[in-house]
């Protein structure tokens, strides 16, 4: 069977919202919250493209990529003065501190880049498949010495505390994905948080936790099999808030 990092995620949320999304035909629509997030990771993308062939960007330039991104396809006047265009306002103006905030990071210390928006393929459990991509990898000097770093950026609004960063599931599976692609251990892993302009790096993962990743795939698996897609509440109801599927749910009713 075969999982993506983003398939996994859902299904972590609400083994019903998974099966609507991934094995009935409803149609995934993106919250506006995505569109906001997967904007920001494609100014990521370009920036560190630019870093890799040895051109980095003026920040004019990198505001400029920005705005014809978030903005792509939307009519200026409407922007300017339509009022239901006043989220797009709003966000155009946090997307940009975020990016400059960004940019002034990563301008100062960009390392080498490796791979940039690299994606993986890679065995896992009891012959299972995990889909994804690699964010950044990269050299980066550290006491006289240069190490090969997975940096993982985070655009959603969920940032780990420092005791949960070492059972990161994003960080596991970056780490885990590069040990069976180039067979070797990064030296470090980071991550780096648009919301709140926070880098973290930490040691690699340990075995026992690529082990307790092998087990949860294996789990969900095992469930799918079995058809057990049962609904999972919360205590303010967030997830069903916020879920596409709620207008088909039997978990609801």
């Amino acid at each position: 069977m075969e999982f993506t990092i983003e398939e996994l995620k859902v299904f972590g949320q609400c083994p019903l919202k998974y099966k609507y999304g991934y094995m009935n035909d409803y149609k995934y629509r993106k919250s506006r919250e995505q569109e906001y997030a997967d904007s920001i990771r494609s100014v990521s993308t370009w920036f560190f493209d630019n870093v890799r062939t040895g051109s980095i960007p003026t920040k004019r330039e990198i505001r400029k990529k920005w705005g014809s991104i978030w903005h792509k396809g939307k009519d200026v006047y409407d922007i300017l003065f339509d009022t239901s265009y006043k989220y797009e306002r709003r966000r155009n103006i946090k997307g940009v501190e975020k990016i400059d905030k960004f940019y002034d990071r990563f301008t100062k210390t960009p390392g080498t880049i490796l791979i940039n928006n690299y994606p993986f393929d890679v065995p896992i459990g009891n012959g299972h498949i995990l889909k994804g991509r690699f964010d950044i990898i990269r050299e980066v000097e550290k006491n006289n010495s240069t190490r090969i770093e997975l940096l993982n950026l985070r655009t959603d609004k969920y940032v780990p505390y420092s005791r949960l960063r070492e059972r990161d599931l994003l960080l596991t599976i970056h780490d885990y994905a590069y040990r069976k692609t180039f067979e070797q251990i990064p030296d470090q892993l980071a991550y780096y948080a648009f919301k709140n302009d926070t880098r973290a790096v930490i040691d690699p993962m340990r075995p026992k936790h690529f082990k307790k990743l092998e087990t949860m795939v294996n789990n969900i698996a095992s469930i799918i099999d079995q058809g057990l897609f049962f609904p999972r509440f919360d205590e303010e109801h967030k997830i069903c808030r916020h879920c596409d599927y709620t207008t088909v749910c039997a978990g609801r009713r």
